[in-house]
């Protein structure tokens, strides 16, 4: 009995000693908190404050206090969460926005923190220049100079005497190259506040970055460390400090340091991946840097270092998919965009690689790197013309170098010194043995003059210095590939894919060797062979889709296709393109308008989804709804042409040239000197018929420094539409003076001679060419094509056997000898017409000359299959329509032969096309 009285004694002490410890109200517990905080005890302030939220989940100022004491102990994580709920609640703007932009901030979304808070006006005049200061730290992060100074003028002239905007206005200064200026604003900050932590650190990068003194700098990192060992910009300075000078065991211990003091913060990530990938330990930095991204996953910084692991460890696919994330963040990155440039080139992407670097390649002080590398990527797809003018630029811009007597070789070249030209570049690639761009261009040089043979013995050098190169192999490969060696080709493609297995146009051009043998079923393994081994490499898996699509898989499994490459790589924008495409040549608009809208949807980053999405709703009729998309375009770069040039693109679509006219423009004020932007423009008001107002925007853009080749070459395109070939002559001799080796401006020449009656002169230019550029197949495509027209089929036929002798691939000469050999009534036109379908199957015109060539033959069940194919491609093909009736009638199919011809009964026909369309309805 008394044990059982003791029982419920201790049971009714418990309950009264619990009922006691929860008595307090979430009040009570805020205003405990606030006592807390105003002693600078952050956590135990933190510890109340989720007390009391514990008991009214809705109170604002709790969540707002919670978030501003995280925030402040260095977990911008959880402060981001309570500030955004403080939000949702309702919280005074005043108090809540300033906070609220430095946590976006932290975590790296400056575009975010501008395009959310630029427009804000708060009440409080420190609030308002707490939040233009974050402004001036976001702008001036993204290189915005002009906003930057505008935004901290904005918080000086409402708070001069606040530490963090004299620091950022500081920042600014020093941006600028002000570092006088920058350093007085910091001393006025630290004569008042010799114990401000933040002080400190700007006076250590001032002195670091802008001054070199790199003693006081450590010493000023230290102090602020000394007074803030959780300072984040101190712990990555002196981290980043120490790796710069090869102190890694130091920079390890300060990175140490950092997680102690930091342990959630995303830049400890950023310095610990960066640490990693310095003392070559791939694995930590991709697990440091995976890390880091979760953190702030849209941080232009992280997604670079990101890449840059990804790029070490040759995951080119990831390293590309994470520097074009970085860049759509921060397009003004030179680092990451050579980067990119370089990663592209290793995977074989020449063209991609060339997109990444015109903007620096069309900037006023163009980089010597993107240059070098714009000619290693010319030199890939074959330009050997504009690949020898490149390294000229890359060699001119650091003359200090091997390089710079590499340039004054090449333009030995250029002046027809041949043999002083390629004396001096075969000495220089003999001597430099490190370098290679002496080699590239001793190549290109050799290339662009037809010597396969010497081109092959500076490869064999060039592999013989860098070893593990994978262009030496690749190069040499394409030269064996055009001279048909088709074993030792093989062989060199495979050993480019040894030395870089992500090298996709090595791929490529091995998966092309096993077409042309007749062994699809092989080229389509190695590409599953590359899925299998990473199954997120959307390029690869395309590649085996489109090799199924030629060995005969029809639409609908094409569709199933794509969305198994969509599924399993949601995030890739190729397989998502592809299906839009296919969609829309089915005619299936509201499909592909769907298709355009889910990709976005899923890759809202993308600039080429939306781009995608733009051209549909233009295709669908939606004019305005395609230039407000496009326009969204000109928003996330806006800084590029690009969106400019596609709505021109648009505007024409719809015969409103005056518009795209507007567009082109616009894209001249951003990019003055791009080729393609000048060429368009003049080419729109030539056919709005404004001759007058084309050469005067050419004078305005050679005053801009256009290149003196391209006014004149665009000088020769006005007066080529003028019909005056004597001018048009002048202007294009003047442009191929200045550029010998571009095959364009010799088939313009040519063309404009043959136009004016000046056969002799055209015949010597053209053996003048051909005797310099013996392998020249674009020339003879061209010499055929107008040998074509001219009715004069058997030296056209000659022609393009001569062009097929040097580019067996080459899709429109296997075509056009095709329809030849069926005309005159030559065997071999069939096997012709379906090597064209199998270079390009996405031509309408290949697939025309396909059926015209079996129904020659006999066969309409065939000849019906390939025209289905052409209208399908195109729907406009009014001859493939003429000859699909054809094929119906032949089959005895009457009723489909009329359906057809009606389709046509709005087209004005002309020529042996409405002879036989007449003939056809005759027969109906």
């Amino acid at each position: 009995m008394l044990a059982f009285s003791r029982t419920i004694l201790a049971a009714g002490l418990a309950a009264a000693l619990l009922g006691g410890c929860g008595s307090k109200t979430p009040e009570q517990h805020l205003t405990a908190a606030k006592a807390m905080l105003a002693k600078n005890d952050g956590k135990s302030a933190a510890i109340e404050l989720k007390s009391a939220l514990q008991g009214d989940p809705s109170m604002a100022e709790a969540r707002f206090l919670l978030g501003t004491t995280l925030l402040a102990q260095g977990d911008p994580i959880s402060a981001r969460i309570e500030l955004e709920k403080a939000r949702e609640l309702g919280y005074p703007a005043d108090q809540l926005v300033p906070p609220l932009a430095r946590v976006l901030f932290i975590y790296g979304e400056f575009e975010k923190v501008i395009s959310e808070f630029s427009r804000t006006q708060l009440d409080a005049p420190a609030a308002q220049a707490d939040l233009m200061t974050t402004l001036a730290e976001s702008a001036l992060l993204l290189r915005r100079k002009e906003y930057a100074e505008r935004f901290i003028q904005s918080a000086l002239s409402l708070d001069a005497q606040q530490p963090r905007t004299l620091l950022v206005a500081a920042n600014v200064a020093g941006y600028s190259g002000d570092y006088e200026t920058a350093l007085q604003r910091v001393s006025q900050v630290l004569a008042d506040e010799p114990k401000n932590a933040k002080a400190w650190l700007a006076k250590a990068e001032f002195l670091r970055f802008g001054l070199g003194r790199d003693s006081e700098s450590v010493a000023a990192y230290e102090q602020a460390l000394s007074l803030d060992p959780k300072s984040v910009g101190a712990n990555v300075g002196l981290s980043t400090f120490r790796l710069t000078k090869g102190e890694l065991d130091a920079a390890r211990k300060q990175v140490e340091l950092m997680r102690k003091a930091l342990p959630n913060h995303p830049q400890t990530r950023f310095v610990a991946a960066l640490v990693a990938l310095e003392a070559g330990d791939l694995k930590q930095a991709n697990e440091e840097s995976q890390a880091m991204l979760k953190l702030g996953p849209e941080d232009a910084r992280f997604l670079h270092l990101a890449g840059a692991i990804a790029a070490q460890s040759g995951a080119l696919l990831v390293a590309e998919k994470y520097l074009s994330q970085s860049l759509n963040q921060s397009a003004d990155n030179p680092s990451a965009r050579l980067l990119l440039a370089h990663t592209l080139l290793k995977a074989g992407e020449a063209g991609k690689a060339l997109g990444a670097l015109q903007p620096l390649m069309e900037q006023q002080g163009r980089s010597h790197a993107a240059m070098a590398l714009a000619g290693q990527a010319y030199l890939m797809q074959g330009e050997t013309g504009k690949a020898v003018e490149a390294f000229r630029k890359a060699v001119d811009l650091d003359p200090k170098d091997v390089r710079s007597k590499t340039a004054l070789a090449v333009v030995d070249l250029e002046k027809g010194r041949i043999d002083e030209g390629l004396g001096a570049l075969k000495g220089l690639a003999a001597t430099d043995a490190t370098g290679y761009t002496a080699d590239l261009a001793l190549i290109s040089a050799l290339l662009s003059r037809g010597d396969a043979a010497g081109a092959l013995q500076a490869i064999a050098q060039l592999q013989q210095k860098q070893p593990k190169l994978a262009d030496a192999p690749y190069l040499r490969g394409s030269i064996q590939m055009r001279a048909k060696q088709l074993p030792e080709a093989r062989a060199s493609f495979e050993q480019a894919l040894q030395l870089a297995p992500g090298h996709f146009q090595a791929a490529v051009a091995l998966a092309m060797l096993d077409v042309d043998a007749g062994h699809i079923a092989d080229a389509i393994k190695r590409f599953d062979a590359m899925v299998e081994k990473d199954p997120r490499n959307a390029r690869a898996r395309m590649a085996a889709i489109e090799l199924r699509v030629r060995a005969g898989a029809s639409a609908s499994e094409y569709e199933q296709l794509l969305q198994g490459a969509i599924k399993a790589t949601p995030d890739a924008a190729e397989p998502r393109l592809a299906l839009i495409r296919h969609r829309m040549a089915q005619g299936e608009v509201k499909q592909g308008l769907q298709a355009a809208q889910e990709g976005l949807s899923a890759i809202p980053d993308s600039a080429e989804m939306l781009l995608a999405l733009g051209q549909v709703q233009a295709l669908s009729g939606d004019v305005n709804q395609a230039v407000s998309t496009l326009n969204k375009l000109v928003a996330k770069m806006p800084n590029s042409p690009d969106p400019y040039l596609r709505m021109a693109e648009v505007h024409a679509q719809v015969k409103d040239l005056a518009a795209a006219a507007q567009d082109l423009r616009r894209a001249m004020v951003l990019a003055p000197r791009n080729v393609e932007v000048v060429g368009k423009l003049v080419a729109v008001q030539v056919a709005l018929g404004k001759f007058s107002d084309a050469r005067a925007a050419l004078k305005d853009m050679e005053v801009a420094g256009v290149a003196k080749p391209v006014i004149l070459a665009a000088n020769g395109d006005v007066a080529y539409a003028q019909k005056a070939w004597p001018e048009a002559a002048r202007q294009y001799r003047a442009a191929l003076d200045l550029q010998r080796d571009d095959v364009t401006l010799a088939i313009k020449l040519h063309s404009v001679l043959l136009n004016a009656g000046q056969s002799a002169d055209a015949a010597r230019l053209a053996s003048g060419w051909m005797a310099a550029h013996a392998q020249d197949a674009h020339f003879l495509s061209h010499l055929a094509t107008r040998a074509l027209q001219a009715g004069k089929l058997p030296e056209a036929e000659s022609l393009y056997r001569q062009v097929l002798a040097i580019e067996p691939r080459h899709s429109a000469a296997l075509n056009n000898l095709a329809w030849i050999l069926m005309k005159t009534g030559k065997p071999g036109a069939l096997e012709f017409a379906q090597r064209a379908v199998q270079v390009r199957d996405d031509v309408d015109d290949y697939w025309d000359t396909l059926a015209m060539v079996y129904l020659a033959g006999k066969e309409p069940a065939r000849a019906l299959e390939a025209l289905r194919k052409a209208v399908q491609l195109n729907p406009a093909a009014h001859a493939s329509r003429v000859h699909l009736a054809q094929a119906l009638l032949d089959m005895g199919d009457k009723r489909g032969a009329k359906a057809e011809l009606l389709k046509l009964d709005a087209v004005q026909l002309s020529g042996e096309l409405k002879r036989l369309k007449d003939e056809l309805q005759r027969q109906l």
